[in-house]
């Protein structure tokens, strides 16, 4: 609309001086106030980890509602005493088992030497057993020769002993050792899944954009540190600003100020400082009363 302009004069009482001001006819802009919420049609729902066993999570950390973020920064952490208490108890667990391991095989090692001592010494008796025993009868007298023989067979029986024991000791030491093998094995892999665990409860951006808090059902109020979540509860969103769409409400009597395709300027409760801008692509046909407690349309 073309605007006129148009000068008017101005006289001040008691004095001579005359001052001009200028009117000038333009469009009359009328704003209506709409309340609503903003949803982001480009964005990406944040909860917390997929853990096994591991249904509910206390928030220990999160970034505030409007910061930007990159891909890879931390926008929640996750309460993880409960596994840091179990990752102690674990890794001493772990490094007590490791060492009876070493230990034990440090003492089977003993043992072994010692055994195939002992049999070498039995044969060396029974070598020299039966070398006797191998000596003509006529040069030796028939009482030391029976001598001989019991000693040939003492021997013998001696090696035996000496073998069955080594082999019954080295069993027992390889069923040990296999036990407390498995026991450091698995002590060890709880320690590293701990470690990975609470590696996933600080979880990081997988886009960027700005961060919008999601309401926690509880009276509409979004989700602060402290608050206790289910694992299948979006928590947050990273959202791009850049295309959204929202549903606003107004009062009945300011209906016919408003239109399809109309212009509005919105503002988030996040970010106060920054104006976003839009148009209207939908008008309710039916009007509803505001609540239970408020009979306004």
């Amino acid at each position: 609309m073309r605007a006129w302009p148009l000068v008017v004069l101005v006289a001040c009482a008691h004095s001579s001086d005359v001052s001009t001001v200028e009117v000038r006819k333009d469009d009359l802009v009328i704003g209506v106030e709409v309340i609503g919420e903003l949803e982001a049609v480009d964005s990406t729902d944040i909860k917390p980890p997929p853990i096994p066993d591991m249904w509910d999570f206390k928030i220990a950390q999160m970034a505030s509602e409007g910061d930007e973020v990159k891909v890879g920064d931390p926008v929640i952490a996750f309460d993880g005493s409960e596994q840091m208490r179990e990752l102690e108890n674990m890794q001493n667990e772990a490094d007590a088992a490791q060492e009876k391991l070493d230990k034990k095989r440090d003492d089977a090692a003993l043992a072994r030497r010692d055994d195939e001592l002992k049999i070498a010494e039995a044969e060396a008796t029974l070598r020299k057993a039966s070398l006797k025993t191998s000596t003509p009868d006529d040069l030796v007298a028939s009482i030391e020769a029976k001598k001989v023989v019991l000693d040939e067979q003492s021997a013998k029986l001696a090696l035996d002993s000496a073998k069955q024991h080594a082999a019954a000791a080295k069993r027992s030491d390889d069923e040990e050792l296999e036990r407390l093998a498995e026991k450091a094995t698995y002590a060890k892999h709880r320690v590293e899944e701990l470690q990975k665990l609470l590696g996933k409860l600080q979880v990081t951006s997988p886009r960027a954009g700005t961060v919008v808090l999601l309401g926690n059902g509880q009276g509409g109020e979004k989700h602060k540190v402290g608050d206790s979540v289910w694992r299948l509860e979006d928590v947050m969103q990273i959202v791009k600003l850049g295309n959204m769409i929202g549903a606003g409400i107004v009062d009945e009597v300011d209906i016919a100020k408003i239109d399809v395709n109309q212009h509005v300027t919105l503002r988030l409760d996040a970010l106060p400082d920054v104006q976003l801008h839009g148009h209207i692509q939908d008008i309710a046909k039916s009007v509803q009363i505001k609540s239970q407690t408020d009979p306004s349309k």
